[in-house]
């Protein structure tokens, strides 16, 4: 199971974003993984696509991904105010790091300071798909 934060599903399908191809090869890369994200994060990624009444169509894109949204629980309040008090993160990147300790295996973001974050708290974090996605076949010459 690896969490998506908002920059990685925005970046996904905005072709203007200077993360969206980076975020195509991460998500490509891992499509046989379980994606999850928080109710919080996808309130975040879809604020610009309901400014434009795009909103369902990201919805369908987001279940079609096979992204299953969680919600944020009274018992998590208490770890993502330690994340925002002791590393000073904003709500939504504690609660996005905060679901991925409790739920997955990694966090994916393009965030620098959630991902240094992360990796100061021990945990995993992908921001880019391998530079070598070439196979290697047995018995290939």
């Amino acid at each position: 199971m690896i969490t998506l934060d908002a920059n990685v599903l925005i970046a996904r399908w905005d072709q203007f974003d200077a993360t969206h191809e980076r975020a195509v090869e991460v998500l490509d890369h891992h499509e046989w993984d379980e994606f999850i994200t928080s109710a919080v994060t996808l309130a975040e990624v879809l604020v610009r696509p309901t400014r434009r009444s795009w909103a369902d169509q990201y919805l369908r894109r987001i279940d079609a991904l096979g992204v299953l949204v969680v919600p944020v629980e009274d018992d998590d309040a208490a770890g993502v105010a330690s994340l925002c008090a002791h590393h000073r993160l904003s709500i939504p990147d504690a609660v996005a790091l905060h679901t991925a300790i409790m739920t997955s295996d990694a966090l994916v973001t393009f965030d620098t300071k959630l991902a240094r974050v992360a990796r100061a708290v021990g945990f995993p974090v992908i921001d880019r798909a391998p530079a070598d996605l070439e196979w290697e076949f047995p018995g290939a010459a």
